[in-house]
């Protein structure tokens, strides 16, 4: 019943609503919210994108995990970070060609610190 105005929330004009509405997602697990979300990481909202990638990583189904394959090579590392910690999590060996490639051209020593433990976890 809540989903509509979480949904909803990711619009809104507060930044402040904007982020809880995106946190919620990440505890009510709904796939139809992985659309929603794919939307906020168009933003330039940098806190909003983060905490997306957060939100997703723990929504189950394809949509969801198409959206964090897609967001691996996002400019913003505290993004693609996120990103391979997800895909880790998740445990959908799909990732392991998504992340292998981003290991062969990432530079951000963070980013390649979280792609080797999500490799890891997932071979």
């Amino acid at each position: 019943e809540c989903l509509p105005a979480i949904h909803k929330g990711l619009k809104d004009a507060d930044s402040w609503r904007r982020w809880e509405a995106v946190n919620a997602l990440a505890r009510v697990n709904d796939e139809s919210s992985a659309a929603g979300l794919r939307g906020v990481l168009a933003s330039s909202e940098k806190r909003d994108r983060r905490e997306a990638i957060n939100s997703l990583g723990r929504i189950p189904g394809d949509e969801a995990y198409n959206v964090l394959a897609g967001a691996v090579d996002d400019r913003d590392p505290g993004v693609r970070f996120r990103v391979c910690m997800a895909l880790g999590k998740r445990g959908d060996r799909r990732a392991l060609k998504v992340l292998t490639e981003r290991r062969a051209v990432e530079q951000d020593k963070q980013v390649l610190e979280y792609l080797a433990k999500a490799l890891e976890k997932l071979q």
